[in-house]
């Protein structure tokens, strides 16, 4: 088998990363959810042309996406006509459902489970 040079594998990433990234007008990818788990499903093909959707990837463990939380639901109640929030997380339902119970009307906005890590492997590769 015969062993490719640093340099080469250096110069076959540059050439491969714009196949993954994404430019200025292209469509967001399709949000693959497991579990929608407050609000409704959120389909972003159905929204194009008719509203913006904000897309933000938080845990329940991490103090920025916490102090973010009434952030965006107040975003969400001022600007909820012309822009959909939504926040997606890849931990297990059974940490997620008592997370969001206990916010309540702090988070008021759509929340789902990501599939397998499905849609944040499809924005981080892109963005």
């Amino acid at each position: 088998m015969k062993r490719l040079s640093l340099p080469t594998v250096l110069a076959v990433c540059a050439l491969a990363a714009p196949a993954f990234s994404a430019e200025l007008g292209d469509d967001a990818p399709a949000l693959q959810i497991g579990e929608w788990v407050k609000g409704e499903a959120v389909d972003l093909a159905k929204l194009k042309g008719e509203k913006l959707c904000v897309v933000e990837f938080w845990a329940t463990w991490c103090p920025p996406c916490r102090v973010s939380i009434p952030h965006l639901t107040a975003m969400q109640k001022k600007f909820g006509d012309k822009v959909a929030f939504v926040g997606i997380t890849e931990e297990s339902a059974d940490k997620v459902k008592p997370f969001v119970e206990k916010m309540g009307a702090k988070m008021d906005y759509a929340v789902a489970l990501d599939d397998g890590g499905k849609t944040s492997a499809a924005y981080m590769k892109a963005y």
